[in-house]
């Protein structure tokens, strides 16, 4: 699950937001997740795959990185939490329309981004199941009911989202199998992964599944 800090237009100001993909066929947001692929050992790896295919290629994150933030479990289901800075929102708009159409069908689970507040978030998760909240557009938008136990469970061992791994994030031009052209993708940069796994030394690490 993915935070940043971003300018919002409904109090205009820079509010904290978790970042969140719209399933196109549902129509509700959740953040990236998903099941294990045949030889995906560790809970990360499932995490890094399907969050590069659900945001359409604009998020790629390495497993060694991910191990070191916070996460939450929910039976067989792990989340890992972190704090991004650096991304252009309009790039996974700007790769949806690039992904071909016979692409497999996993790069075009998600067809929408959005931010919704940390404080709207806060508001609403005490609820169980399917919440709806506003964006930071003042759009309502529907919360997988996955997504809002997950954020609920995150509050709590966060400190209300206060506590979480920061990564600076990168653009870079890649292609991939299937796709017609090239696709704008967000990675940590080098130096930020050498602070991290530096950091995760003297830290616990996570269960990893």
């Amino acid at each position: 699950m993915v935070f940043e800090s971003v300018y919002s237009p409904r109090i205009e100001e820079v509010e904290m937001c978790v970042l969140l993909f719209r399933d196109r066929i549902t129509g509700e947001y959740s953040e990236g997740g998903g099941r294990r692929d045949v030889g995906e050992t560790f809970a990360a790896e499932t995490a890094c795959r399907e969050l590069q295919e659900e945001s359409c290629n604009l998020l790629t994150l390495t497993p060694d990185v991910v191990q070191q933030c916070e996460y939450v479990a929910q039976k067989s289901y792990v989340c890992f939490a972190c704090h991004v800075h650096g991304i252009q929102p309009a790039t996974f708009d700007q790769n949806h329309l690039k992904i071909a159409s016979s692409s497999p069908s996993c790069w075009k689970e998600k067809d929408h981004l959005t931010y919704v507040p940390v404080e709207s978030v806060r508001a609403c998760i005490v609820r169980p199941g399917a919440v709806r909240v506003c964006d930071i557009y003042g759009k309502e938008v529907l919360l997988h009911r996955r997504c809002t136990e997950t954020l609920r469970k995150l509050r709590l061992r966060t400190n209300n989202f206060t506590k979480l791994t920061e990564l600076f994030l990168e653009p870079k031009q890649v292609m991939r199998d299937n796709f017609v052209e090239e696709t704008v993708t967000y990675t940590v940069h080098a130096s930020d992964v050498e602070t991290v796994l530096n950091r995760a030394k003297t830290n616990s690490q996570p269960i990893s599944s």
